[in-house]
């Protein structure tokens, strides 16, 4: 199978061409992921309100808790922690799943399109082992770089210290890590097709990846450079924006905080009194829900953006039409002339 050109623009902007192309899909997957994190955070919450609910009983009883009350307290807490990190995977997986449905199959689950069926368990496994793959080159990375220490402080002894020696051993740590960081980059870029692939094939897929990024590494990779430095700017953006909303609702506020903290805090409940009346203000309460929202939809796009480069990549090279350039109106000038069917 021939494989169509790499059309830079598209690849490094396929997920805005994917919501170009499917708009309401888009908005059914991130209207759901909203939803998926806000029971998330109220499961946790509401699992740990028994343990917090103690912890401000003690706290205005100023007595010493019981030895019972603090492993309730810990075991609460830990329980709640490693119920988290199961949802926490779960709707991290169908959310990746769900976004790579729709820029590889164009495809989008009826009525819920967070799932967790074949498609996010073979998606979990390939995380699973990219994770591992990762850890495994850390371990490998670290003992190079011993060995670079080791070669360097042996040049250093074989010159006598000399100012030579120094400089050549500093210049083989620094060749040493240029070349550790390309190998590290060529990894994770050859890798970056794997989920998007085992989604597309539904199957398995993770040194499959290496053929999908076959001769496109380099256009790749200047694909993730735009985007890290789109990422840059958007959140400086963002953050400037969010930080004029949190001043804009706080602003009415001002005075009732002032009169709060002269007239001091003694127990816990006053506390959260105090931050209970300061929260349900409107203006309080419609600037931090307009940052969070801020903050969850820039997420959204930046890793969609990232995530899509992999899918480009996969789509390519399985032929699919949505990677085309004719059918998502992507200018292809860049890397050369538009592929044609046919």
């Amino acid at each position: 199978m021939s494989e169509q050109r790499y059309d830079f623009a598209t690849a490094t902007f396929f997920f805005f061409k994917t919501i170009g192309r499917r708009p309401g899909g888009f908005l059914a997957i991130l209207i759901t992921q909203l939803i998926a994190y806000a029971v998330l955070v109220s499961i946790l919450f509401a699992a740990l309100a028994p343990a917090l609910a103690t912890i401000m009983r003690l706290a205005q009883s100023k007595s010493e808790p019981e030895f019972g009350e603090v492993l309730a307290i810990i075991g609460s807490f830990g329980l709640t922690g490693l119920l988290g990190t199961v949802l926490y995977i779960i709707v991290l997986v169908s959310v990746q799943a769900a976004w790579l449905r729709l820029m590889t199959r164009d495809e989008v689950k009826p009525v819920i399109p967070l799932r967790f069926g074949l498609d996010e368990l073979r998606l979990l496994g390939v995380n699973i082992v990219l994770l591992a793959i990762a850890i495994v080159i850390s371990l490998f990375g670290s003992v190079f770089f011993v060995l670079a220490g080791a070669g360097g402080a042996g040049l250093i002894a074989a010159g006598e210290g000399s100012v030579w020696s120094g400089l050549g051993a500093g210049l083989l740590g620094f060749l040493f890590s240029v070349a550790i960081g390309v190998a590290l980059i060529w990894l994770a870029i050859k890798f970056a097709a794997g989920p998007a692939m085992t989604i597309n094939e539904r199957a398995f897929r993770v040194f499959e990846s290496f053929s999908a990024t076959r001769g496109i590494v380099g256009w790749m990779f200047l694909s993730y450079l735009l985007l890290l430095a789109v990422y840059l700017v958007l959140g400086v953006i963002v953050g400037i924006i969010q930080q004029i909303v949190l001043f804009a609702g706080f602003a009415g506020s001002f005075q009732t905080i002032e009169q709060m903290s002269t007239t001091g805090v003694k127990t816990a409940e006053q506390v959260f009194d105090m931050a209970g009346q300061l929260f349900s203000q409107p203006g309080i309460a419609a600037s931090l829900i307009l940052f969070l929202l801020l903050q969850f939809v820039m997420q959204v796009f930046m890793e969609g953006l990232w995530h899509g480069v992999g899918a480009y990549a996969a789509v390519r090279h399985s032929g699919g039409d949505t990677a085309r350039t004719e059918d998502i109106g992507a200018p292809a000038g860049s890397v050369g002339d538009a592929p044609h069917e046919g």
